[in-house]
Parts: structure tokens; C-alpha cells; sequence
């Protein structure tokens, strides 16, 4: 809005109002005779419609009044009609600036001018200016204050969504800035918002200098989340408690300071440790190796030696707390291998014995305790029925040989059905019958029980019977050494028996 003084316009130095009337029927020649019915004043055009108005004006007394105590006021004139500065500069109060009437009346106009001259200060970063634009009360009335303000308002409005997206693309990864560049986003901060400007600004736009400092904050957050960097973070923060801000949002920001300020102590405490934990680092992707490879490995207990070699569960446990989480990642790793294990390949016992390591590790997170608790737990239940399951089965075994000697063992070879006896061997100790009686360690009685009833059997029966029936029983003693050996002694006995009538009819 154009400010169009009428004394002005009509170039005239007196009040009084034949003059007045003079130099506005000259002017109004003037315009009947432009080309587009406007005249040129100061560096606007004025068309007539506004300059009549303007001089009609001058028919209120007091806005006459109002008008001539402008025109005299060079510098105030020379604010309303171009946006000069040296007003605020050269600023004299005056008993009309207290005049609630003169407010009301210049109101619209000072704020139409001081709008764009606040932002260009704000944007060119003139402190001194802003200062002697902000020093004292502008000559504007509630109603235009809004207007006043406007344009560095919307401008302060984008600088915080700036910061906005700037935190939501550091966050989603999306930004210029990552682990290598992270002191950049300091530098480019201050460049972007200077502090200095910020708490220059009135009481108006406290709640924008909150919004700023609150933004900052989270950008820091987003740093030290988001690029690992407690060191830039701490120093955004810092950044955002120079901003002259309400104590809610001080003390709220400070909390965080004093956070992140812990964390990033406790980091540079740990740059000691920095060899060992890429060490144990190095032992987490290993696990996770083994772990991947769990399907295609079929030698599933040569993982226990491995796990051993690539952890000293001892050696972790002496470590400091800065550990702690160290510590549950290889937990957590050894106690997802056993799992994987007892999934893939049914492989109970290594599973137990890698889920009873983790269980040594020294674990500070009770959540992450109980949770290899209760696989160890599980295993154990798992273990327990299937220690009954296989006694009910071995015993079945053991009752059918048990029987099977019982009926034949006062009955001469001659009348045996041997070739049943072998075919029943053949039907019962089948490859997964076989790996039953290996695996069952924890029955060795009845191991020994079956391989005792099996080799009174084969001693009743001819030589080549009897040694079709312990080749049917040799895989039992496999992880039981003293079975196995008694076993092929048992078969070198049988070997060396002199053959007989069957060795006529069937040879050695």
C-alpha cells in the first residue's frame, strides 16, 4: 500500500486552504493531460482516483494535521513513501508517535513499508540494522501488527520446515550428509540460521525462536541416531541453546544436551577399546557365517569346536561394561545357532551344548537372559521326552531279541529257522534302527542288552548265519568305543569257527 501524502503531491509549504485548492485544480490538470491519467511522484505512479481521495483527506482536520506533521518529519516521509531506513536510524521520539489516533491513521502504511524492510534486513543478515529497526516501538496498531511482520514471518515459517526436512532426510537416509561429512551439517546450520538475527527479533516472534531452537534439536538427535557422529550432535545442540528461548523449551532441549553430552563422553572413554571391539565385531559376523551355513553343514558337531575357537567366553566375561551389549549380540548369536541347529538337523545334543555356552556368557539385560533361559529351557524338555521316547523304544528292541533267544536257545542249531532269523535281524535293524541304538549313549545298558541277547542268538546259529546277523548289528557301537570294539571281537570270533556241514553248501 502506497503511502500518498497530499501536501506532498501538491508540493506546497501552507496549511492554508485557498492554496490547497490551487495546486489541486493544477494538479489535476496534470493528470487530464497524461496519457494514462497517472503522474509520476516519487518512484510510483499515482493515478487520479488515489490522489483525490488523498486530498479529500484533507478536508478531516485532524488527518490534515496528521499529513503536514508527516511532510515535516523528513525521515518518517521519506520510510512511508520509499522504505528508507535512515528513520530507525536517526530515530527522535515525538509526543505524535504517543498520539493513539496518529497510530491508528499511519498504521497501514508503516506496516506496508516496514513488511519488506524488516525481511531484506533479516535476509542480508544486517545486524546492526535489525537491531535499530527492532529498538523501538514501530508505529503500528494491533490490527496491522500481523501485516507488519508478514513477509519475515512466512520466511522464519519456511526456515523451520526447512530444518524439518533437513532432520526427516538425515533420517531416511536421503541427504547430501552421511558418516564422512557429518560436520557439514553444522557448518551449513549456522550458515543458514544465524543466531544472532534470531534473538535480535521482538517478543513477536518468540514462539518462532522456540520452534527454531526445538528443530535444531532434532536435527541433532537425527546426527547422532542417524550418522553416528555425538560429537557434531552435542555441538548442534549447543548451537540451539544460544537461541533466546522460553525456559520450557530450554530445559527440554538441555535434557537432551546432557544426554547426548553422557553418551559422547562414554564414547570417547571407549576409543581405548576401539581394537577389541572390532574384534568382537569380527566374532559377530562369524557367528552369523555359521549360522547362514547351518543348512548345507551336515557335520553339525564340529560347530561346537568352532564356536569355541571363534569366542573365549572367559576372556569376554572379564571385560568392562561398555561390553554389555557386545556381550548379548554373541549370546544372542550362539543361542540362534543352537536354534538353527535343532531346526535343520534335528541335532538336539550339539544344540544343548551351544545353547549351555551362551548360558556362560555373563549377560546384563534380564530380557535377553531369560530368553536363553527358556531355549535352554525348551532343549532340556525336548531332550527329556526324547531320552523316554528312545528307552521305550530300545526296550521294544530289546524285549524282540530277549524273546527271540528264549525260544531258541535250548533247541539244536539243526532245527532253527535260520534264514528267518537273519530276515528278522534284517527287518528290525534297519539304517534309522541302527542310528537309534548308536545315538542312545545315555542307555548304555541297553545297548549292551540288545548286543548281548543279538550275539547269544548268533552263537546258536552256523557260521554264516552267525556273521550275517553281526553284520546286521555292527553299526550300533558306533559312538559307544567299548561296544564297538567287543562287537568286532565278537565278529573275529565268529569268523575264526570252523564251518561245518553249512560250509558245503554255502562256503566260507
Amino acid at each position: 500500500m502506497n503511502f500518498i501524502n497530499p501536501y506532498e503531491v501538491l508540493e506546497i509549504d501552507t496549511l492554508d486552504n485557498s492554496d490547497v485548492k490551487r495546486a489541486k485544480r493544477k494538479k489535476i490538470t496534470e493528470f487530464d493531460l497524461s496519457d494514462d491519467g497517472t503522474i509520476e511522484f516519487q518512484d510510483f505512479k499515482i493515478h487520479k482516483a488515489d490522489f483525490l481521495k488523498a486530498t479529500d483527506d484533507l478536508d478531516n482536520e485532524q488527518k490534515s494535521q496528521f499529513y503536514w506533521a508527516i511532510k515535516n518529519n523528513l525521515e518518517l516521509s521519506d520510510f512511508l513513501n520509499s522504505g528508507d531506513t535512515w528513520f530507525f536510524e536517526n530515530y527522535q521520539t515525538q509526543r505524535i508517535f504517543n498520539n493513539p489516533d496518529f497510530i491508528e491513521f499511519v498504521s497501514p502504511y508503516f506496516a506496508y513499508q516496514y513488511n519488506k524492510v524488516v525481511l531484506q534486513t533479516f535476509e542480508s543478515e544486517n545486524i546492526s540494522l535489525l537491531r535499530k529497526l527492532t529498538a523501538n516501538p514501530i508505529l503500528v496498531d494491533l490490527s496491522q501488527i500481523d501485516k507488519a511482520y508478514q513477509n519475515l514471518r512466512e520466511f522464519l515459517n519456511s526456515q523451520i520446515q526447512d530444518l524439518h526436512q533437513t532432520r526427516t532426510d538425515i533420517e531416511n537416509e536421503e541427504s547430501y550428509y552421511d558418516e564422512d561429512n557429518s560436520e557439514d551439517v553444522l557448518t551449513d546450520l549456522k550458515e543458514q540460521i544465524n543466531v544472532d538475527l534470531y534473538n535480535t527479533l521482538p517478543s513477536y516472534f518468540q514462539s518462532q525462536r522456540n520452534e527454531i531452537a526445538q528443530k535444531l534439536r532434532n536435527v541433532s538427535v537425527a546426527v547422532f541416531n542417524n550418522l553416528n557422529s555425538s560429537d557434531v550432535a552435542l555441538q548442534i545442540i549447543k548451537y540451539a541453546l544460544q537461541f533466546d528461548i522460553n525456559n520450557l523449551t530450554k530445559q527440554n532441549i538441555e535434557k537432551d544436551y546432557n544426554q547426548i553430552a553422557e553418551i559422547h563422553n562414554e564414547r570417547k572413554e571407549t576409543e581405548k577399546y576401539t581394537p577389541l571391539l572390532l574384534k568382537y565385531a569380527l566374532t559377530i559376523r562369524q557367528l552369523q557365517e555359521l549360522i547362514q551355513g547351518v543348512e548345507n553343514d551336515s557335520n553339525t558337531n564340529a560347530l561346537i569346536s568352532k564356536v569355541n575357537n571363534i569366542v573365549n567366553i572367559d576372556d569376554l566375561n572379564k571385560h568392562p561394561n561398555l561390553f554389555d551389549e557386545i556381550r548379548q549380540q554373541i549370546a544372542l548369536s550362539i543361542r540362534a545357532l543352537s536354534v538353527e541347529i535343532f531346526n535343520e538337523h534335528d541335532d538336539i545334543e550339539t544344540a544343548n551344548s551351544l545353547i549351555k555356552t551362551a548360558q556362560r556368557i555373563n549377560i546384563s539385560n534380564n530380557e535377553i537372559k531369560q530368553r536363553i533361559r527358556e531355549a535352554s529351557r525348551d532343549l532340556q524338555e525336548i531332550v527329556q521326552k526324547r531320552v523316554t521316547q528312545q528307552r521305550s523304544e530300545l526296550s521294544q528292541i530289546n524285549e524282540i531279541f530277549s524273546n527271540m533267544y528264549s525260544q531258541i536257545r535250548n533247541t539244536q542249531t539243526d532245527n532253527i529257522n535260520q534264514d528267518q532269523i537273519v530276515k528278522i535281524f534284517a527287518d528290525v535293524f534297519t539304517k534309522d534302527i541302527i542310528d537309534l541304538v548308536a545315538n542312545a549313549t545315555n542307555h548304555s545298558d541297553l545297548q549292551e542288552q540288545i548286543f548281548g541277547h543279538c550275539k547269544n542268538i548268533a552263537t546258536k546259529l552256523d557260521k554264516k548265519y552267525s556273521l550275517a546277523t553281526i553284520e546286521r548289528i555292527q553299526g550300533i557301537g558306533r559312538r559307544n568305543q567299548s561296544l564297538s570294539n567287543r562287537i568286532t571281537q565278537f565278529r573275529v570270533e565268529q569268523g575264526n569257527r570252523s564251518s561245518g556241514f553249512w560250509s558245503s553248501i554255502f562256503g566260507d
